[in-house]
């Protein structure tokens, strides 16, 4: 039985600095003081998924107060514990995480843009993942620091429209990046 904890910046850290590193590319990647700042403002949660005591995955959310949604900003099931289910297991935990919003914005790295074969297969297949999982694609796609996503939504009590995402989006990537950057960060369609 998978078990879920919420943790402290240190454990975040830790993961962050153990695991995260390994399962996202470097551009993905934000810096560990943004992380901190955002926990420091309530704004960021991360939680670690347990079997027996051992960290099997892990999921950190930027969640903005009077928010519609959550966005996913990290989450990876541990080598030795994928293919197992159990990221399928621990996104339908995901519902008991934020019961009061209507779902959960995740970004899938898009596959048009894969620089080979292999990667456009192990993109699409994250997708996949998801969408059987119950998510739902939005139709809204951004390059966030020149690295390309498209946006999925998972509802967990209601769907969002195109415009009412889009909104959200930018209220959650406005929590950590400066409206003087916006321009030349994030390009939303």
């Amino acid at each position: 039985m998978i078990v879920k904890k919420s943790l402290s910046f240190s454990q975040l850290k830790e993961i962050y600095e153990q695991e995260a590193v390994r399962d996202f590319p470097s551009e993905e990647l934000k810096p560990l003081s943004t992380l901190k700042i955002l926990m420091e403002k309530n704004l960021y949660e991360a939680f670690g998924f347990y079997d027996q005591d051992k960290l099997c995955a892990y999921a950190f959310f930027l969640c903005l107060p009077k928010g519609l949604a959550a966005l996913l900003d990290y989450f990876a099931v541990l080598p030795p514990y994928r293919s197992l289910g159990i990221g399928s297991e621990i996104l339908f935990l995901f519902k008991d995480l934020y019961p009061d919003l209507g779902g959960i914005l995740i970004e899938v790295e898009n596959p048009r843009f894969a620089s080979s074969k292999e990667e456009e297969k192990v993109q699409e297949r994250r997708i996949a993942f998801y969408e059987k999982s119950g998510a739902l694609k939005t139709d809204i796609s951004l390059s966030l620091f020149k690295v390309p996503f498209e946006i999925l939504y998972l509802p967990l009590s209601k769907t969002l429209n195109k415009s009412s995402s889009q909104k959200e989006l930018r209220a959650l990537y406005g929590a950590f990046i400066p409206k003087e950057s916006w321009k030349k960060s994030v390009e939303l369609q």
